[in-house]
């Protein structure tokens, strides 16, 4: 019993004391068994990231109650930035890395929901974290022309793409004889397909031109030559007909050209052949002015068929059509086409129209096509090149050889509104196939640049919306508007005239709202000119260049340096600054100062 009792004293006594441990002691965390579930977004991506230059970085971080402290973004295990902020944007600039892959960490401190008292003191985090592979790829690097394939009608280039992320645009160029011509400008870096539907024969020389946010650069050029044998010229020598043919390329399995007129394979029809891949020429002393020739090359699995209508004309006239390039003007003149050359200050080339009723009829905004004919064929001239020629006979557009060509407009991607004798036709020149014909005669149509529009012209003047195969009207004026032309900036913009107001007017054609108007009473024809957009008309018969009217700007007026339609009688430079109007056969002077 005494034992006993000495024992509890002795407890007793010890537990009077206050216990009071001294130095440092570990104290094993367990993980959480629920750990706060942390979503990671960086740049929306998971894949890898590539880095051209200095660059913005988009993160944002969460969890169930959001209930974090800190996220810290490490760049190639050094610490690039911290913020207390769950979403929010930072910038890295690789300029003192080498081209290669790095890596960049999204680190997040956030409550670990255990439950233990340190938890609910916030006095401990759970920390976790998200990696994302970087690529520093400070390299600029021009895309590639990959393939250039024959279609209906046109050529289709493939190229690579551009997949970093300082794209800003590709720039598509075509080089003909000497001839540099930008056929598209591209911003979406997922196109890498475009069809040069302007291609009419020959050797073209392609490249593109990759623009990033600071710089370009152009691509290797890639060539297409043409095999196709064509009908090149006809002419006259010693009492014999000679029909020159273009130099045939490729064809290791040629048989022979053989030459027929009237567009037929008739034997009665068959002016000549040859059986020599190298001729070139071939005689004959049956031909007619007026008349449609067929060459045919003869390989063991088809035919290749080239036509050339040819005529003598003896109507003057004259108008004109300007390239792009501001060096070359086209002008119908004395029974000819003729290309002049602004900086020789002459012709450089010329064609002999087909007869006394042709007329230019059209041009694409590109101007890579004059577009002309007689009553019973529409020819398309590459103005670049007078050998390479398209002819449509009325059949071919209308469906009957009686039909007559009165009025055409072209649209960019060779849409075609095309008045007969006899009735109306939407054509596509490219494809060769009718796309809308109805038996009405029209007198007056014009087209939009993108093919989506038509207006026609008559006692009133009704707006249409081409939609697939059928016109919907979608406006109607009352009376005759005059000057109409479609602005080729803004594609889906009707500039016009209207006499019971006497104003310019230019109208959405989509909202049908007016965008911008001015009074004006000209006396002559407006138009737009297709570099400046700017609205003009002109006072052919004064030696002044006429009024100028912008129409978003009204006030200022701008020399136009595209000419389009002058005669060239009275062509004068002046201080290097060339005058015009567009699409008329005006009298446009410029006094010298």
């Amino acid at each position: 019993m005494k034992y006993i009792q000495l024992a509890i004293l002795l407890f007793t006594l010890l537990a009077c004391n206050e216990y009071n441990p001294q130095g440092d002691y570990d104290v094993e965390i367990r993980k959480p068994t629920n750990p706060p579930s942390t979503t990671f977004n960086l740049n929306d991506t998971d894949g890898p990231i590539i880095m051209c230059r200095t660059m913005d970085f988009t993160y944002s971080v969460s969890n169930p109650n959001n209930e974090i402290f800190l996220v810290e973004i490490y760049f190639n295990n050094s610490l690039a930035y911290t913020t207390t902020s769950t979403y929010g944007s930072f910038g890295i600039n690789p300029q003192g890395y080498a081209n290669g892959s790095y890596q960049l960490e999204l680190k997040v401190y956030s409550k670990t929901k255990s439950g233990s008292l340190a938890d609910k003191l916030n006095a401990e985090v759970y920390v976790t974290s998200k990696k994302w592979e970087v690529i520093v790829d400070k390299n600029f690097y021009p895309v590639q022309i990959t393939s250039i394939k024959t279609g209906s009608g046109m050529l289709m280039i493939t190229w690579d793409k551009y997949t970093k992320p300082d794209f800003s645009k590709y720039e598509f160029y075509r080089v003909h004889k000497g001839w540099t011509a930008k056929l598209y400008t591209i911003t979406d870096p997922n196109i890498t397909t475009k069809n040069d539907y302007t291609y009419m024969g020959g050797q073209s020389d392609y490249y593109i031109k990759t623009y990033n946010v600071s710089e370009s650069k152009v691509s290797d050029t890639k060539s297409f030559v043409d095999s196709y044998p064509r009908i090149v010229d006809i002419g006259e020598r010693y009492g014999m007909i000679k029909i020159f043919i273009s130099k045939l390329k490729y064809y290791e399995n040629f048989r022979y050209y053989v030459l027929y007129k009237d567009n037929t394979n008739d034997l009665y029809n068959r002016l000549g052949e040859t059986h020599n891949v190298n001729d070139t020429v071939i005689n004959t002393q049956s031909l007619a002015f007026g008349k449609t020739y067929k060459l045919i090359l003869r390989i063991p699995d088809e035919d290749l068929t080239s036509f050339m209508t040819i005529g003598k004309a003896s109507k003057t006239f004259s108008k004109a059509i300007a390239t792009e390039s501001l060096d070359y003007i086209f002008q119908m003149k004395d029974n000819h086409v003729y290309r002049y050359s602004i900086s020789q200050k002459k012709a450089v080339d010329s064609l002999e129209l087909l007869n006394a009723n042709t007329d230019l009829f059209a041009a694409s905004l590109n101007y890579m096509y004059l577009s002309f004919g007689n009553l019973s064929v529409l020819q398309l001239l590459n103005p670049l090149d007078f050998n390479q020629k398209t002819t449509f006979t009325s059949n071919d557009i209308f469906g009957d050889n009686s039909d007559n060509f009165k009025m055409v407009s072209i649209s960019n991607n060779g849409i075609a509104a095309i008045c007969g004798s006899k009735s109306f036709v939407v054509y596509d020149l490219f494809n060769k196939n009718i796309i809308l014909k109805q038996d009405i005669v029209k007198t007056f149509v014009k087209i939009s640049p993108d093919g989506k529009y038509l207006v026609d012209v008559g006692n009133s003047t009704v707006l249409y919306e081409l939609n697939g195969t059928s016109l919907i009207e979608i406006k109607q004026w009352t009376e005759k508007l005059t000057l109409i032309d479609f602005n080729p900036k803004i594609l889906n913009e009707l500039i016009y005239y209207q006499p019971s107001e006497s104003k310019i007017n230019k109208m959405d054609c989509t909202s049908l709202s007016i965008t911008q108007s001015t009074s004006a009473s000209p006396k002559y024809p407006i138009a737009v000119d297709p570099i400046t957009g700017l609205v003009l008309h002109d006072n052919p018969y004064q030696d002044e260049v006429g009024k100028r009217y912008d129409v978003s700007e009204l006030g200022i007026s701008y020399p136009l340096i595209h000419i389009s339609a002058v005669d060239m009688n009275n062509f004068i430079f002046h201080n290097s600054t060339i005058y015009s109007s567009m699409g008329y056969s005006l009298k446009l002077t410029v006094p010298n100062k």
